[in-house]
């Protein structure tokens, strides 16, 4: 499709087979994956955005083009619970202000956390061969699955929280974590009457 007007009105569903945007479509529905069917949604090297992708059959989200420049951002809270595959070298681009949950996602691409300081991306078991990016103030929570993978962390934004939400000391993440990635300039802070102020790139993990 080259426009949101070519899959007329309502929000949309895939049972299957590939959805492909080859010009830059923005809409505001949601995308409905019906249980136990696998869909593919190919970018096609151009940045399209929907509300969400929800429901609980398999996603793999791809860039045919095979320049990288393919990118699917999502505004909403990402809820759909079937498998997730980001296929190199797509990105796709979680953007909401909410809670999102991502179990075992397969990620050899790019998976962009993005959104502001109340966004939380719950994200277990994730098997990271190309780059999970923090690029804001967002939250990305891990449990008791290790990630595992040949890929990395690269936090390119100003704030990031990496946290395990697990109450137990068990949890790994065994990819390198980059802190810095996009040289963001996070100043040394200042000292007021006594109080120091840290600058502004913050980075916990704990």
């Amino acid at each position: 499709i080259s426009a949101d007007g070519d899959l007329g009105s309502g929000n949309i569903t895939l049972a299957g087979g590939t959805l492909q945007t080859n010009a830059t479509v923005t809409s505001s529905r949601i995308v409905a994956l019906t249980t136990s069917t696998n869909s593919t949604f190919d970018t096609d090297g151009v940045s399209s955005s929907y509300a969400n992708f929800s429901g609980a059959g398999n996603l793999t989200v791809t860039d045919s083009s095979n320049t990288g420049n393919g990118n699917l951002t999502l505004s909403g809270n990402f809820t759909q619970s079937g498998a997730l595959t980001i296929a190199s070298p797509a990105t796709l681009t979680l953007n909401g202000t909410g809670t999102g949950n991502l179990t075992g996602p397969t990620i050899n691409g790019n998976l962009t956390l993005s959104g502001t300081g109340s966004s939380i991306y719950n994200i277990f078991g994730a098997a990271i061969n190309g780059n999970l990016i923090l690029n804001s103030a967002a939250r990305f929570n891990f449990n008791t699955s290790a990630t595992t993978g040949s890929g990395q962390i690269l936090v390119t934004g100003n704030g990031a929280d990496i946290t395990n939400v697990n109450t137990s000391s068990t949890g790994n993440i065994t990819n390198s974590i980059v802190l810095n990635a996009n040289n963001v300039a996070g100043g040394a802070g200042n000292l007021t009457s006594g109080t120091y102020a840290p600058g502004k790139f913050v980075v916990s993990i704990g």
